[in-house]
């Protein structure tokens, strides 16, 4: 029968390779990543020097102390640095650095003092994982700040993860300062050493699974949203426009709706082309969204159409709106190569509705509306008070 004893070098020497393997992956996985980088780099920079860090601990007693435990722990500092920059470079936020620093001088203050200070290695031990603590403590409450979806799977598992390994070191530093085990640079086989070592090994793999989920999730979110957007304007298409719509006004029964035509189209495409026609499109559309408030939603409704629903606006705030995305469109040009002016003009019809959960019948009535503007002369708004009919 064969058997195998399982000690802490063993495990050691596990987690070492694991994590060299997994930082070997995020930068294959960086290099493979042509939109952008989702912080590959430096999750694979953690991993790597967590896995070097292993490495040192591993052979402590058959190297100078100032390697296992000194740099080893200089180490282990930098690769939660690290991880906290993966979570920066993720969501695109600023990288805390006096922040950061702050705290990882603390423990790098404590392995000085023990090494050329005469300290017990207690301090080093308390200053380095109350050091590291903080920095995954505040690592998984960015991803949770930060996070659209703060309970998805990806997230729930990095942030737990992140928060459970921070209370092993939180733990480690409690047990160091009551003495409860005495603290050396070797390495045993004491159930809580073996202890921390396997929730090393489920921390790498667990944390790994994370991070590359959550990038995976945020992909697939992205062509989610592509496909929801006309690839011309940027608004949402008018299938994406009308599912969006009848959750908005499901939520808000009080609402105006904006039918929107670019006038005479046609003769925009006759005189400029199909290249000046799809730049006005585009900087009509750019206009729009930005006319739009955060809860609104704006959509290519057809051909030169756009349709916007406005939740909990009235009829004398849509006109406005309406007036002043009017008003823009004429005082402003579209260059075509540089050398052509475009001008154009855009008609708008507004209606306002109360408890109206048929959209395409509120589509209707400012569709109405648009066509009276039309028949007004163009670059125009015209109003319909649907709630009234």
């Amino acid at each position: 029968m064969l058997s195998m004893e399982l000690d802490a070098r063993t495990l050691l020497f596990a987690l070492a390779l694991l994590a060299l393997l997994i930082s070997l992956m995020a930068w294959l996985l960086s290099s493979a990543s042509s939109d952008r980088d989702y912080g590959f780099k430096q999750w694979a920079m953690a991993s790597a020097s967590a896995g070097v860090a292993m490495v040192l601990i591993f052979l402590r007693g058959q190297i100078p102390e100032i390697y296992g435990i000194f740099l080893a722990n200089v180490i282990l500092l930098f690769s939660a640095s690290a991880c906290l920059a993966t979570v920066s470079k993720f969501y695109e936020i600023t990288f805390p650095v006096r922040r950061c620093v702050t705290v990882i001088s603390a423990g790098l203050i404590g392995l000085i003092l023990w090494q050329w200070g005469g300290f017990s290695l207690t301090v080093p031990t308390v200053t380095v994982c109350v050091a590291l603590s903080v920095v995954l403590f505040y690592a998984s409450a960015l991803i949770v700040q930060n996070s659209p979806r703060p309970w998805s799977f990806s997230v729930v598992l990095l942030t737990s993860t992140l928060g459970i390994m921070a209370l092993m070191y939180c733990f480690r530093a409690v047990v160091t300062v009551l003495a409860v085990q005495p603290t050396s640079g070797a390495i045993g086989n004491s159930a809580s050493q073996l202890g921390v070592l396997i929730v090393g090994a489920l921390f790498i793999v667990s944390s790994s699974i994370g991070f590359f989920v959550m990038v995976h999730e945020h992909q697939r979110g992205l062509i989610e949203e592509l496909s929801r957007r006309d690839v011309l304007t940027g608004v949402l298409t008018r299938r994406a426009f009308f599912d969006d719509a009848h959750q908005v006004i499901a939520k808000h029964p009080s609402y105006a709706v904006l039918m929107m035509d670019i006038d005479h189209f046609k003769s925009i495409n006759d005189r400029f082309g199909h290249l000046g026609g799809d730049k006005v499109l585009a900087h009509c559309a750019r206009l729009l969204m930005n006319s739009m408030r955060i809860d609104d939603v704006l959509g290519r409704y057809g051909g030169e159409e756009f349709c916007a629903i406005l939740p909990n606006c009235g009829l004398a705030g849509a006109q406005k709106i309406a007036q002043s995305i009017v008003k823009q469109i004429r005082e402003q040009n579209v260059m075509l190569d540089g050398q052509q002016m475009i001008n154009f003009s855009l008609s708008i019809g507004v209606a306002a509705h109360q408890h109206v959960q048929d959209l395409l019948a509120a589509i209707g009535q400012a569709d109405e509306a648009l066509y009276a503007a039309k028949n007004a002369g163009r670059d125009c708004v015209c109003v319909t008070d649907a709630s009234k009919h």
